[in-house]
């Protein structure tokens, strides 16, 4: 008779377990949580605008793209461009700034066409943008807050 392999129980390797405890303790990570912790341990905002203004070189737009209203189809065409430099870049920074710019770019949707323009669920994006909104200085984070808002209204979009 064959012998029967078991998978040891997380209590059993002490390696296992360290490890289980220390993702429950930190919990899933997303990509902007590395701007979130750089943002908090900044000493003055002077990083974190010139980290904003990196962003817009990063996907090619500039403030008011963002933050007045700018048609449908650029701030889609604008998702578009920043998922593809994140997935095109290995620059870490970079990869952050697209991520950034990504959901800023959801939040204008929402704002100025009430439109949610991304496939992901209303609820990752809402709370990806509450946080954003919390740790970013204005005029970034109201349009973070005003996008999750939105999004939590009109979950569906369209």
């Amino acid at each position: 008779m064959m012998e029967e392999r078991r998978s040891p129980r997380p209590d059993e390797d002490p390696a296992r377990l360290q490890a289980l405890l220390d993702l429950g303790m930190r919990g899933p990570t997303r990509v902007v949580d590395r701007l979130i912790d750089q943002v908090l341990e900044a000493k003055d905002e002077s990083w974190v605008n010139q980290f904003l203004d990196r962003m817009l070189v990063v996907v090619g737009c500039c403030r008011d793209d963002l933050l007045l209203p700018t048609p449908l189809e650029s701030l889609v065409s604008l998702k578009q461009r920043c998922r593809n430099r994140f997935e095109e870049t290995e620059v870490s920074e970079d990869r952050v700034a697209a991520v950034t710019a990504y959901y800023l770019s959801l939040a204008a949707g929402a704002v100025h066409h009430r439109k949610k323009i991304s496939s992901r669920s209303p609820e990752e994006v809402a709370s990806v943008l509450a946080d954003l909104g919390a740790t970013l200085p204005a005029p970034w984070g109201d349009l973070a807050v005003r996008g999750a808002h939105q999004i939590e209204q009109r979950p569906e979009g369209d």
